[in-house]
């Protein structure tokens, strides 16, 4: 709060736009791990309505999210999945059925061709910023889907495996940071074994 008082009066987001962000960010943080839900909450609105780049975006829309579900609104929690998904460009259809369902099946089906799941550990490293940022929503969005809206889930599991195996691609991006153990543990969660 006091970073956010020491900013000049008047129009900080024009001014500072990145401090006024981090600020709010932090603020927002401090007070969710402090259960100041409802302050969280508001501060968490204002960062939706300033978010800008797909990181912001991302970042922002699967913290809000994930508030929401650890206070058990998970229908709220859906929701502004859906609205972050939007501005990143997927549709997050408000209701899901089985005809949509399939469709996204032959849709990952297609995306893998002929390829096992193990082809895609050598994948190029996902480095676009809109499709991490979709999984950031997406994967914040999956413990509400499982619990209120099961379709939602599958709907939500499907799209991180249409595009171009970004999935596969994330997990080994970021584990390739790590000791190779972190690598190989990753590659064989992600092949089943």
């Amino acid at each position: 709060k006091q970073g956010l008082a020491a900013l000049p009066s008047g129009t900080p987001w024009e001014s500072y736009f990145e401090l006024t962000f981090g600020l709010y960010n932090e603020l927002a943080l401090c007070e969710y791990r402090s259960s100041l839900f409802q302050a969280a909450d508001e501060h968490f609105q204002v960062l939706t309505t300033q978010a800008q780049t797909p990181q912001q975006i991302g970042k922002i829309y699967g913290e809000t999210v994930y508030l929401h579900t650890t206070m058990n609104e998970y229908l709220v929690a859906i929701e502004l999945a859906r609205q972050g998904l939007a501005r990143l460009g997927i549709t997050f259809p408000p209701v899901v059925t089985v005809e949509i369902l399939v469709e996204e099946f032959r849709h990952v089906k297609e995306t893998l061709g002929n390829r096992q799941i193990a082809d895609l550990l050598t994948s190029p490293v996902l480095t676009d910023p809109k499709k991490i940022a979709q999984f950031d929503i997406l994967n914040m969005a999956i413990p509400s889907t499982w619990l209120a809206m099961p379709p939602g889930f599958a709907w939500c599991t499907l799209q991180m495996g249409v595009a171009d195996d970004w999935l596969i691609n994330l997990l080994i991006g970021r584990a390739e940071h790590e000791d190779d153990t972190a690598i190989d543990r990753t590659s064989r969660v992600a092949i089943g074994q």
